[in-house]
């Protein structure tokens, strides 16, 4: 009888203990918070909010490709404190890292002069590719195309696209309005630029679908090429921009190696 006693009142103390640590939270980190599906280099806002006011001096933003226990990756170790009164929203623009993962965590970590504090996004958000092909490679005495898929995320529905390429590599690249557009200026990039919606090219210029999504087909005909073009590699990369043209979003290089 004793003993039951006492194993009651120590699970009473213990889970009085623990209720205020599960009810009340210092600092809540509202966006990403789980299920969002970015793009590599898209430009997001994270958004948390302060709770209790702790004098806090900084914050911390981290991600995880692992999981909700981390380990962390920095984004950014000393975001200044602004506002720390509670209830203020605190914002920060975020450039998605070059990373491809379906799992992925975020967290909000709370800087204070006695004990720190976190939040950690409630469930894994994804990154991925924004371009991808169907094939890889084309013949030249055969002919045959290459469908590229843009799928640019919900939050780009409606917006602006266009897909360019290049024959020349996509290093160093194009910088252009903070964005790195993954190929380099050649013949075929002009093209693609001057004469959108024009062969070999089709759909390259328009406007996404409500999903943020559209097709671009890159056609070569049998013969048109000479032979010698054999092993020329061509990329080919989307960008979307609004109707103010300011640029949202520069995706992947997508190769194409032309074959005999």
């Amino acid at each position: 009888m004793t003993h039951r006693l006492l194993a009651s009142s120590l699970l009473t103390v213990l889970l009085f203990c623990m209720a205020p640590v599960a009810a009340l939270a210092h600092v809540h980190l509202d966006t990403p918070n789980g299920g969002e599906s970015y793009r590599p280099g898209q430009k997001v806002t994270v958004t948390w909010h302060q709770i209790v006011n702790h004098g806090t001096t900084s914050f911390i933003l981290e991600y995880s490709l692992t999981g909700p226990n981390g380990p962390w990756i920095a984004v950014d170790l000393s975001i200044a404190p602004g506002n720390i009164n509670a209830g203020t929203v605190h914002t920060y623009l975020w450039t998605v890292p070059q990373v491809i993962d379906s799992s992925i965590w975020m967290r909000i970590h709370q800087v204070n002069p006695g004990t720190d504090y976190y939040d950690t996004s409630d469930n894994s958000f994804e990154i991925k590719n924004a371009l991808s092909g169907d094939v890889s490679t084309v013949s030249i005495s055969a002919g045959g195309s290459q469908v590229l898929t843009v799928d640019a995320g919900l939050s780009m529905g409606g917006q602006i696209f266009t897909v360019l390429g290049n024959f020349t590599g996509t290093a160093p690249g194009i910088p252009y309005q903070g964005f790195l557009i993954p190929l380099n200026q050649d013949f075929y990039f002009d093209q693609t630029v001057l004469l959108p919606n024009f062969p070999p090219l089709a759909n390259s210029l328009g406007a996404l679908s409500g999903t943020g999504t559209t097709q671009t087909i890159f056609t070569l005909g049998a013969g048109v090429l000479n032979p010698s073009n054999a092993g020329i590699v061509l990329n080919h990369a989307g960008i979307v921009v609004d109707t103010s043209f300011q640029v949202l979003l520069v995706s992947n290089p997508v190769p194409l190696t032309l074959i005999p």
